[in-house]
């Protein structure tokens, strides 16, 4: 049931490129959710508190990039609103991570090569 719900849904996604990428995003949920419920899921009875579930596993056990998780989600949200539900679950965010600091021999470095008039030259030294 839950793979001809899929089916219906992905007829009305435009590319052929994301229709690959939601079929195998909705794939994966549909494995994660019978390996967690025991059975199929349905579309028209999915919960935000099963998509929160979901994405939880994809952060934490998958260690999925936010680009991912969000991608997942959006075609999860999407199949549900095909079969009239709405899933109010939100996405990730990337976090990049701190810059880290010239060191002071980095530091000293980039400024002795500036300081000459061919600073180019010192660059490879």
């Amino acid at each position: 049931m839950f793979t001809d719900q899929i089916s219906a849904y992905l007829q009305t996604v435009n590319t052929a490129a994301t229709q690959t990428a939601y079929r195998r995003a909705l794939e994966q949920f549909q494995a994660w959710y019978v390996g967690s419920y025991g059975s199929e899921p349905d579309a028209a009875h999915l919960t935000a508190e099963e998509a929160r579930e979901w994405r939880v596993h994809l952060t934490a056990v998958r260690r999925a990039s936010a680009a991912t998780v969000n991608q997942r989600l959006a075609a999860l949200r999407g199949l549900a609103r095909h079969h009239g539900q709405m899933l109010v679950v939100k996405g990730m965010q990337k976090v990049t991570p701190p810059l880290e600091p010239l060191s002071g021999r980095e530091l000293g470095r980039l400024l002795a090569a500036l300081a000459g008039d061919r600073w180019l030259d010192k660059a490879q030294t």
